[in-house]
């Protein structure tokens, strides 16, 4: 099966990794999650996955959604292991606050084996464009055949 674990983290106003629903022998299902965000209209950030026990599969956005927003969201697999993300709200409204699941990410088991999960190049706006001073946390998986 595969476990993910979760860094330490997750509290006010921070963006982390968790398991979600749909995890299962083959499949990792990981919830970019908002904890306690103010005012987010964004987030743009790279993340560093084990390509050696993983393969990225595809992604559905959420929580910027939230009031019937439009949003946008850009994901490329920059290089093997790397996701480079924007998502964003779109025109003039607010940002959304409160806690939700930012993106789900879908990924393969392709070997057993473990790895890390690491946020890079991370960053969170406010509506006016200004970054806001957000706790971002990652975490590893394990996956075994």
């Amino acid at each position: 099966g595969i476990t993910f674990t979760a860094e330490s983290g997750g509290g006010s106003n921070s963006i982390s990794l968790a398991s979600g629903s749909g995890t299962d022998l083959n499949n990792l299902v990981l919830e970019v999650r908002a904890n306690s965000v103010q005012d987010l209209y964004g987030v743009a950030f790279d993340l560093q996955y084990p390509t050696t026990v993983l393969r990225y599969d595809s992604a559905t956005a959420g929580f910027l959604n939230e009031g019937a927003a439009q949003t946008s969201l850009n994901l490329v697999e920059a290089s093997p292991g790397t996701l480079v993300v924007g998502y964003t709200r779109l025109g003039p409204v607010g940002g959304a606050t409160g806690s939700g699941v930012l993106l789900t990410l879908r990924f393969s088991a392709v070997a057993a084996g473990s790895g890390n999960f690491a946020f890079a190049q991370s960053s969170a706006f406010n509506p006016r464009g200004d970054s806001s001073a957000v706790t971002w946390s990652a975490g590893s998986v394990q996956v075994v055949r």
